[in-house]
């Protein structure tokens, strides 16, 4: 008896380090007619166990006892809408260790070993297995969030290329290759010329951008031109994802939008939908009945306009003096809505290092508690779970897709349980 309590009380120190500041448990919790061990309403981040878990802790288990506890986890899911139902020991038995059937597909039940957890997560910061179920449970619980915060209307929405690519445009790396293509009708680059850049650049892209403005300097055409010519050279179709931020910012929840895109495709639906806007690209200020667009890295519309031309950020060397100047608008601008708004990160890969230097600053100054949510390729991450807690740790929670097509339908999802509270009474 006295190993036990001894064994108890281990776990339950281990437990409290895996909890983050949003995160609590609740011990000898009754649910129904049974009272189990630990139960995490919001369940563990670092330890992957979704919202609505139980922890029963046991010194000693035979196969007699994985076979009760099973049958408990089943009557908890359906009684009580369990997401999670762990069985801790440790030295386990391997008559203990239930066999997995076809009809465990969507079983809740887990054992697992106490020492083996506390070894996987010395050794990498965080569990590495996980299952199918568990992340869309989490991701649901996430949504949650996301609609309660998204309800209060201080919402910043942070758009990147993949919006731009969904209604045809190039990505970052595509629109480099279609402003070499252009060099080439223009016949202002030879076949060396290409030759000698792909040797030294590779697939850096901001290297690439730095190289060909240095070259169009040398041949005397237009850079910011050159982009534009490259970047409308197939048109713009239909997009889903436009239209659905658009309806976002129409219905008065968005505050602004901070865009990495040069484009002006957003600008063009919210004309045709009759909404005032107005393109910030440096100094120049929208006014309080216009809805601001923030172009971070600059702004080059489909109809020439050489005073948006100067500040356009592409190559390095650009890229490098925004980084550097911590009081460059941009920064500011970006800054200012990381701490003082939710954001939620559309078409972004998240791996912008100037980006990931702003959330560390706003989170330095914030609560410690993620607000901000980010839609994320989960088959992109080779560990899932890690990547959320390093996100975590940057003030956002990661919204998995499984397809960039699902993107406007969960958007859409956190917008309509946001209007379903409100017309609960």
């Amino acid at each position: 008896m006295f190993f036990f309590f001894f064994f108890f009380e281990e776990f339950e120190g281990f437990l409290k380090q895996c909890l983050y500041s949003d995160e609590r448990y609740e011990k000898s919790k009754i649910i129904g007619d049974s009272m189990v061990d630990y139960f995490l309403p919001e369940g563990s981040r670092c330890l992957g166990y979704p919202p609505k878990t139980v922890i029963q802790v046991k010194d000693r288990i035979t196969s007699g006892t994985t076979r009760s506890e099973k049958r408990a986890s089943i009557y908890l899911k359906k009684e009580y809408g369990i997401n999670q139902y762990v069985l801790i020991s440790h030295n386990i038995p391997n008559e203990a260790i239930p066999l997995r059937s076809s009809n465990d597909k969507d079983t809740i039940f887990k054992l697992v070993d106490f020492d083996e957890l506390k070894a996987a997560l010395e050794k990498n910061g965080t569990i590495l297995f996980e299952d199918d179920y568990q992340w869309q449970i989490r991701r649901d619980e996430i949504i949650e969030r996301a609609a309660y915060d998204y309800q209060f209307g201080r919402n910043t929405f942070f758009l990147g290329s993949g919006v731009s690519q969904d209604a045809g445009l190039y990505s970052w790396e595509a629109l480099l290759n279609s402003m070499i293509s252009g060099l080439r009708e223009k016949k202002e680059v030879s076949v060396n010329d290409i030759d000698a850049l792909d040797k030294d650049c590779g697939t850096d892209c901001l290297l690439k951008g730095r190289y060909l403005k240095r070259l169009c300097a040398e041949r005397d055409v237009a850079f910011v031109n050159l982009i534009r010519e490259s970047l409308y050279r197939n048109g713009i179709h239909e997009s889903i994802l436009v239209n659905t931020i658009v309806n976002c910012i129409k219905a008065g929840k968005v505050s602004n939008v901070i865009t990495y895109n040069y484009d002006d495709i957003l600008e063009r639906k919210l004309e045709k939908d009759g909404v005032q806007y107005f393109s910030v690209d440096g100094q120049n200020r929208a006014d309080s009945y216009q809805f601001p667009i923030f172009h971070v890295h600059g702004f080059i519309p489909q109809e020439e306009d050489s005073s948006y031309d100067r500040n356009v950020v592409l190559s390095e060397d650009e890229y490098h003096a925004l980084y550097n100047n911590a009081f460059h608008w941009s920064n500011i601008e970006q800054l200012h809505a990381l701490v003082q708004t939710s954001c939620f990160f559309i078409g972004l890969s998240m791996k912008d290092p100037n980006l990931r230097r702003l959330l560390d600053i706003a989170q330095q100054r914030g609560t410690g508690v993620p607000t901000h949510y980010a839609f994320l390729i989960r088959k992109e991450y080779d560990q899932p779970r890690k990547a959320e807690r390093i996100f975590n740790e940057m003030g956002v929670n990661v919204i998995w897709l499984e397809e960039y097509r699902e993107l406007p339908g969960l958007i859409e999802k956190i917008v309509k349980k946001m209007k379903n509270d409100e017309q609960c009474p």
